[in-house]
């Protein structure tokens, strides 16, 4: 598996939580915590923070960022980063407004670890085990045979390439779900193929998700990194919607 993709989500999920939170803090009007070690963490290792930012901003991963930490009530770090405007050289500022996408994937992200961490699921949970109809499911691959298992990425519907099913070597698993290896609606042929699963104005949880399970994959789970902009985080009739 291809590692680096999971550190540029890491950097995504960081940038886009600390903003949201952001925000949220100085709508709220938190108070400041008088230290960090006030609430029992440690001023030296959220230092490190700005030079995590500052790093990424120097490598050009992100041209700037807002990063807030509040424990127990209370602020400990709110600390805007780089530029806002590039062209202009405008910096970033504590206040900026950023347009937001998939804002509940860090909520959900959370919980989910919240319960591996009291021991309600298991990162090899089989996700098949809330949601029966991910049991079995298909890969689309290449249709040449020395292409075997083969899956492109990025496909349109209107440009499809000869193509075939196989079966999915394995279910789907809680950890293929968090870290985006599930192979389920990523933008791939599996996806361009498969009948999307609309949300009609009186859709559920518990008769929208199941459809994903009808869902042909885009890559054998566990085998590749691609981003599920859309999917990725609702497989759990428990999760809202995105």
């Amino acid at each position: 598996m291809n590692i680096k993709p999971l550190k540029n989500l890491s950097l995504v999920f960081v940038t886009l939580f600390t903003t949201f939170v952001a925000n949220l803090a100085s709508a709220q009007d938190i108070p400041w915590a008088s230290s960090a070690e006030e609430v029992g963490m440690s001023s030296e290792r959220l230092e490190r923070i700005n030079q995590a930012m500052q790093r990424h901003i120097e490598a050009g991963n992100i041209q700037g960022a807002v990063t807030v930490v509040a424990r127990r009530g209370k602020l400990v770090h709110f600390q805007s980063h780089g530029l806002m405007d590039v062209p202009n050289n405008r910096p970033m500022t504590d206040d900026n407004v950023f347009i937001m996408m998939s804002s509940t994937k860090p909520v959900l992200g959370v919980a989910a670890m919240m319960m591996i961490e009291e021991g309600l699921i298991r990162p090899t949970d089989l996700v098949s085990k809330w949601i029966p109809e991910f049991e079995t499911m298909q890969v689309a691959v290449l249709a040449d045979s020395y292409e075997e298992n083969i899956s492109p990425l990025r496909v349109v519907r209107e440009n499809l390439p000869e193509h075939r099913l196989v079966p999915a070597y394995r279910q789907i698993t809680v950890h293929d779900i968090l870290t985006h290896t599930s192979g389920l609606a990523s933008s791939g042929l599996g996806t361009a193929i498969s009948t999307p699963a609309n949300r009609s104005p009186g859709a559920t949880l518990a008769n929208t998700v199941p459809k994903y399970g009808n869902y042909v994959l885009d890559f054998q789970p566990g085998t590749r990194w691609q981003y599920s902009g859309g999917h990725c985080f609702r497989c759990d009739r428990t999760h809202h919607r995105n």
